[in-house]
């Protein structure tokens, strides 16, 4: 396999990357849990799941690594548009008073989400910077 050679090539190497690792980690994690088990924290803006945070980190870090700084907006996007999904699924899943088209049951979701909105979107924006900043570091300088 060849190395990518444009910028826009390592996007899409670090998008694919970041997104399939937290999927096959997310997946594994599901396995390895008892069955309906996970760690969700009530705050007062919603339920945050902090192993899942840990897994977006990471997964974005690897994205970071593999596309630079300029993945960083593509991790938070990339992020968001999970979420959109998620909320999406969790609309049409028969939920008491979560009908298609109820925008007040869309509004209770996302209410009872946000701080894993807010707090995915964070991880996934600093674990990108971080695996940026850890390719940056490691990489010999061309002076060198």
């Amino acid at each position: 396999m060849k190395a990518p050679e444009t910028a826009a090539q390592r996007l899409i190497l670090a998008a694919a990357a970041a997104i399939g690792l937290q999927l096959a980690a997310s997946g594994l994690l599901s396995l390895a849990l008892p069955a309906g088990q996970t760690l969700l924290l009530p705050t007062r803006i919603g339920f945050i799941d902090p192993i899942s945070e840990l897994v977006t980190v990471l997964a974005m870090a690897v994205g970071g690594w593999l596309g630079g700084r300029a993945f960083v907006p593509l991790a938070a996007a990339l992020s968001l548009l999970m979420w959109a999904g998620i909320i999406a699924m969790l609309s049409f899943a028969g939920l008491p008073g979560a009908m298609p088209g109820q925008s007040a049951a869309l509004g209770q979701i996302v209410r009872d989400n946000l701080a894993g909105i807010v707090l995915t979107l964070l991880a996934a924006a600093a674990g990108a910077w971080l695996g940026a900043w850890l390719r940056q570091r490691t990489r010999p300088s061309p002076s060198a």
